[in-house]
């Protein structure tokens, strides 16, 4: 009885511990050499955070084991197994077995969190607090960086060091002048602007339903932090990303209540704070907004060929793709030969690139056997519309541990409930 006991109190450790060392890149390669060259989706690794998301799922399973009718994650287990064997055909058959090992190592990682945080019954508002929590860090990191005008690199914290006069690094150019934008801990300023733009949601959904006035500043403090640190990532996909979440998250709040409540105002303060921030960066803002660079223009145009290269690809091996992790090591009849380009900055084409009809039909299967609940309230509104956004703009949701880390945590709404927790 008192091993199971520590066995809770470790499990309240570890999964506030795995959350919080989330949004750090911290991982250890097992290997030095990559196939076709400097390719990081080639190389096996294990990243730090998940060896907690590990340590809770296994102390979960502990404690919980004299719990009489735990709740059950998978509903239709026929369905799920179903869906796992169509999901395992395109990895069976990839061009890369290393990549796709690595995305089944952090899809297992986060799928057996999911479970332990299910298992435990722990409430929506802990993990949204510690969500919040893990951002701090990286808000303040971010705006150290812009002012400073550089990211010093150190392994220990994951962080690779990013100088805007050296090619490759996300900058503004403005008059022969490469002004860096905001990294934060994270691989690049449209991951971290996603992050920031979730964290945000949460501060508004807490602030939303916060018991009194001082409880609400708490969370709008960071709403605005958050909105202050997002403003210098210049993330065009994740700007737009907060303010879908935000209307959608009023819309839905004033149908349900037909009325305006004191925290619908909060939707003002990132207007405000973007507005302010225009007005004094409008040179940087606008490079952004208008896309009239050198820079901007290549950016689009890389997009432009990312996309056709990815539906070339599609169209070569639609149904099973090529394996999770492997659509950036491209051949196809526009890239005849195997090497390194950019995963189209677009979600679905992506996963359908990699894991075909076949694999998109077993996720469906194994996303509609387990235990959601997609109800109709303004958080998880929010949370999905800003998913759904990101999706159309970028990659890093399928393609990057830290975007999938950021899925995870926009369909959490959907498994937990707000209700006491048996882990205090």
């Amino acid at each position: 009885m008192r091993f199971r006991l520590n066995a809770t109190r470790c499990f309240a450790f570890f999964w506030r511990a795995g959350i919080f060392l989330l949004p750090w890149q911290i991982r250890y390669f097992f290997e030095t050499s990559t196939a076709g060259g400097s390719w990081e989706q080639g190389r096996i690794s294990i990243y730090l955070s998940s060896i907690f998301l590990l340590a809770a799922a296994i102390t979960a399973w502990i404690s919980s084991r004299s719990k009489i009718g735990p709740p059950c994650l998978i509903k239709k287990p026929r369905l799920f197994a179903a869906g796992l064997i169509l999901l395992l055909i395109p990895s069976f058959l990839t061009w890369s077995w290393r990549a796709s090992f690595e995305w089944w190592l952090e899809m297992m990682s986060l799928s057996v969190f999911l479970w332990s945080l299910v298992r435990m019954r722990t409430p929506l508002r802990s993990v949204l607090v510690w969500f919040i929590i893990s951002i701090i860090p990286h808000a303040f990191l971010g705006l150290w960086q812009f002012f400073s005008g550089s990211v010093s690199g150190t392994k220990w914290l994951g962080m690779a060091s990013q100088d805007p006069l050296v090619r490759g690094v996300s900058v503004l150019e403005i008059h022969g002048q490469r002004i860096l934008r905001a990294y934060g801990g994270f691989p690049h300023p449209n991951v971290f602007g996603a992050w920031l733009a979730l964290g945000n949601l949460a501060a508004l959904w807490l602030a939303y339903k916060a018991e009194s006035l001082k409880k609400m500043a708490v969370w709008i403090f960071f709403l605005i932090l958050f909105t202050i640190a997002l403003f210098f990532t210049f993330s065009r996909g994740a700007e737009l990303g907060l303010f879908f979440g935000m209307s959608c998250f009023f819309v839905i709040s004033f149908v349900r209540h037909r009325c305006l409540r004191i925290q619908d105002l909060t939707f003002l303060i990132p207007c405000v704070i973007f507005l302010v921030g225009a007005g004094f960066y409008w040179p940087l803002f606008s490079s952004r907004v208008e896309a009239t660079g050198r820079l901007e223009e290549l950016s689009l145009r890389e997009r432009q060929v990312s996309v056709q290269t990815g539906f070339s690809r599609f169209f070569q091996h639609a149904v099973i793709g090529t394996g999770p992790r492997t659509a950036s090591l491209a051949k196809t009849s526009r890239v005849p030969a195997f090497q390194i380009v950019p995963e189209p900055h677009l979600v679905w084409l992506l996963i359908l690139d990699e894991i075909g009809f076949l694999g998109m039909i077993g996720l469906v299967m194994i996303f509609g056997s387990l235990n959601a609940r997609l109800v109709f309230s303004p958080g998880m509104g929010a949370f999905l519309a800003a998913l759904v956004l990101f999706s159309f703009v970028d990659h890093y949701l399928w393609s990057y541990w830290s975007g999938l880390s950021l899925t995870f945590f926009a369909f959490l709404p959907a498994f937990l409930a707000e209700a006491p927790a048996l882990t205090g």
